[in-house]
């Protein structure tokens, strides 16, 4: 595989921080997880080759009840908004 640049650059950080990570070998991807005090959290890491952007992505743990799944997506909607950066997202199964 040819590493982007950008890639080798999160590999890096990651390891600086002691942060511990797998990647899969036929591509920019690695995968974390991470404690924290309300519980623990996966973070996965990749590189669109296409034109070398790194994204992140995390997940909350919790999964949000399919009976609250409407006001799940609006708080996702509002908090999301005129954010520069990022954007949080409820999936249908109710991951966050």
């Amino acid at each position: 595989m040819n590493m982007p640049s950008s890639f080798q650059t999160v590999i890096n950080h990651f390891k600086r921080n002691g942060w511990g990570f797998q990647f899969a070998a036929n591509r920019p991807f690695l995968s974390s997880g991470f404690r924290g005090q309300y519980g623990n959290f996966r973070c996965v890491a990749f590189v669109e080759e296409t034109d070398d952007l790194v994204q992140v992505v995390s997940f909350v743990p919790v999964i949000v009840p399919s009976h609250k799944l409407a006001i799940a997506a609006e708080l996702c909607t509002r908090l999301s908004h005129a954010m520069k950066m990022g954007r949080f997202e409820l999936h249908a199964n109710g991951e966050l």
